[in-house]
């Protein structure tokens, strides 16, 4: 997502404007949230440091020692935002149709396909939907989500699928994954996902250096016990005898939310990228948006 999408987001108030509460409460969630996730990061988060080889050639093995527990009280704010952004999206299409002056529909939302396939079999074919009736002959009729749509909006739509490059393929993928899990399946829990650590250095300063440094950055969450990196050292001077000399590894870990193996995981910053694409979205579809994309019809 674009720096100056981020920096919209940064005013709430814009939200309300155009009249999109739904988004407006998923951003207020997600701040609170990312202020929760600092606290627990802080508090529930330790790791230790054990000193392999010997001079000149040492390494401090990084491990978790201790990572925060499930906090599904995180998990049903998560869920609720996910559920805020996804129900946005559906509410735009609704908007659309009645800009167009149809009857409102059970079946109409916002469509997000995984492949191409799925969505020409749905949305570009609609007399190859379905198939046929064996028993009766007559053609089989999936429901369109996007059934009386202007082609420039379908279109539109298109460009913003998981198969289409650009952003918001990544984010809608998420997004549609974390609110079927939410919705039918289980309440997401907190995790540990290791995140880019941008600071290494060893405290008291002057007596080791950082030579090399390696991290298992991943997407999987972070198990006690789990290494998670490898600081090679350099002596500058020999530290006093009874001088403990650690390292220290800023921006290690970040929060994440999962339910298990099978279910996607997601931080807090997908979760303001999945608001930053769905706003994005509707500035560019919306009939309320004073910057509502030329010829979208």
């Amino acid at each position: 997502m674009s720096d100056s999408a981020a920096g919209r987001m940064s005013d709430a108030e814009r939200l309300a404007v155009l009249a999109v509460p739904k988004l407006e409460r998923a951003y207020e969630l997600y701040n609170h949230l990312d202020q929760r996730a600092q606290e627990i990061i802080d508090t529930e988060t330790e790791y230790r440091a054990e000193l392999y080889g010997s001079k000149p050639v040492q390494s401090d093995v990084l491990f978790w020692v201790r990572v925060p527990g499930d906090h599904p009280e995180m998990g049903v704010i998560a869920g609720e935002a996910v559920h805020d952004v996804r129900s946005s999206l559906d509410h735009l299409v609704t908007e659309l149709r009645d800009e167009r002056g149809l009857a409102r529909s059970r079946t109409s939302q916002f469509a997000i396909y995984s492949n191409e396939g799925d969505w020409d079999a749905v949305i570009a074919m609609p007399e190859e939907r379905g198939g046929t009736c064996e028993a009766c002959g007559r053609p089989l009729r999936r429901a369109n989500p996007l059934e009386g749509l202007g082609a420039n909006q379908i279109k539109h739509i298109k460009t913003r699928q998981p198969f289409s490059p650009g952003p918001s393929g990544e984010a809608l993928t998420i997004l549609a994954k974390a609110s079927n899990v939410d919705k039918h399946r289980s309440l997401h829990v907190c995790g540990v996902r290791l995140h880019n650590p941008n600071k290494v250095a060893y405290e008291p300063e002057g007596y080791y250096e950082v030579a090399s440094s390696s991290f298992n950055v991943g997407e999987d969450i972070l198990e006690q016990g789990v290494e998670f990196g490898r600081i090679q050292r350099r002596t500058v001077t020999d530290p006093p005898l009874g001088l403990n000399v650690q390292v220290r590894v800023g921006g290690a870990a970040e929060l994440a939310f999962f339910v298990d193996s099978d279910s996607p995981v997601f931080t807090l910053r997908d979760l303001n990228s999945l608001i930053n694409v769905a706003y994005d979205i509707y500035l560019a579809m919306s009939p309320r948006s004073a910057r509502r994309t030329v010829g979208m019809d």
